[in-house]
């Protein structure tokens, strides 16, 4: 690590968003490897030397980390990873196409070769939110490599005034998304089997939250027409066998190449459907808890079923200190 680090401030004269700075700064890079940090945000002291010895010894373009929310309010942690990356350390080729199966679109926590953004002409979204969903799909189309560091090595401070969190008054969270949506789909292409489908599963699902809760309600009709006007451009992609129910449904029923705005609304407000989940979970903790405990036995509540989330983190941490774990 140099005794000496050059630190150079760029000021904008007004508030430009995150995009237009990120982009501003990338132009003056000259180092071999660029790294971004939002304000709000902090690094594990390890996550550079970590990211830099995964970056060198693959020669990836993109080394991810994990990363963790903290809770300033609360005064606790909450525990965040890639989840399509669960038993992955690397997608290479037309499998990194893959990487628009996260489950969010957050491209600060990772280390970037600086030649692959530049050589590709690889920038953010400018003057809209959601800026990362347009760099996201880039890398996604045109990286070679892409590394994986299954460590929280990147820290967000919550903030409830984020500018993507905040603002449920008019519709500039609904016409930051039309931007971002319009902008990725002059890269989008099915460079991997199912890649467009990710792409239009993660936009649907949170064009539906961000008009629920980012928007005026009395608009929600218009600003669904207005989103999947812009996804239906592309039609006619291959779907997984495997899907949530929900997601099976709007992709069967062709509901967003058809345009069907009413029946996705009345899907999304089924209060029934949503009551009868919450009855089933209810049911399923009843009977877990009625169970005896042996000794020497953890009930752990996290039901990912999978190798993430809270239950990788508990698993991680036992076998670190010398538990006999098994998973």
């Amino acid at each position: 690590m140099p005794q000496h680090i050059n630190i150079e401030i760029l000021k904008n004269t007004k508030n430009m968003k995150q995009g237009y700075s990120r982009n501003r700064a990338l132009k003056l890079v000259n180092e071999e490897y660029v790294l971004f940090l939002d304000s709000d945000d902090y690094l594990n002291e390890n996550a550079l030397k970590i990211t830099l010895e995964s970056i060198q010894l693959n020669k990836a373009d993109i080394v991810f980390i994990d990363w963790i929310y903290h809770l300033g309010d609360k005064g606790k942690y909450s525990y965040r990873l890639n989840n399509i990356i669960n038993d992955r350390d690397y997608l290479i080729g037309k499998e990194c196409a893959d990487l628009l199966a996260l489950n969010v679109y957050y491209s600060v926590p990772a280390l970037y070769r600086t030649s692959f953004l530049k050589d590709n002409n690889i920038t953010y979204g400018e003057g809209y939110f959601y800026e990362d969903y347009e760099f996201m799909v880039q890398i996604a189309m045109l990286a070679k490599r892409i590394d994986f560091v299954h460590k929280p090595l990147y820290v967000v401070r919550t903030n409830n005034e984020s500018t993507t969190s905040s603002n449920h008054h008019d519709n500039t969270h609904i016409d930051s998304l039309i931007c971002a949506l319009e902008s990725c789909n002059k890269y989008l292409f099915n460079r991997s089997e199912y890649a467009i489908y990710y792409f239009h599963k993660y936009a649907i699902n949170k064009a539906l939250y961000y008009i629920r809760y980012r928007a005026p309600r009395k608009n929600s009709y218009k600003n669904l027409k207005r989103v999947l006007k812009v996804l239906s451009l592309n039609k006619g992609y291959p779907t997984p066998l495997v899907q949530s129910k929900r997601n099976q449904y709007i992709f069967e029923n062709r509901l967003i190449d058809n345009q069907k705005v009413f029946t996705m609304l009345k899907m999304y407000i089924n209060i029934k459907f949503k009551n009868k989940v919450k009855k089933k979970m209810k049911k399923t903790i009843q009977n877990t808890s009625n169970r005896k405990i042996k000794n020497n036995k953890i009930v752990f509540y996290g039901y990912d079923l999978e190798y993430k989330g809270n239950s990788r983190y508990l698993y991680e941490m036992m076998d670190k200190h010398g538990f006999d774990v098994v998973f």
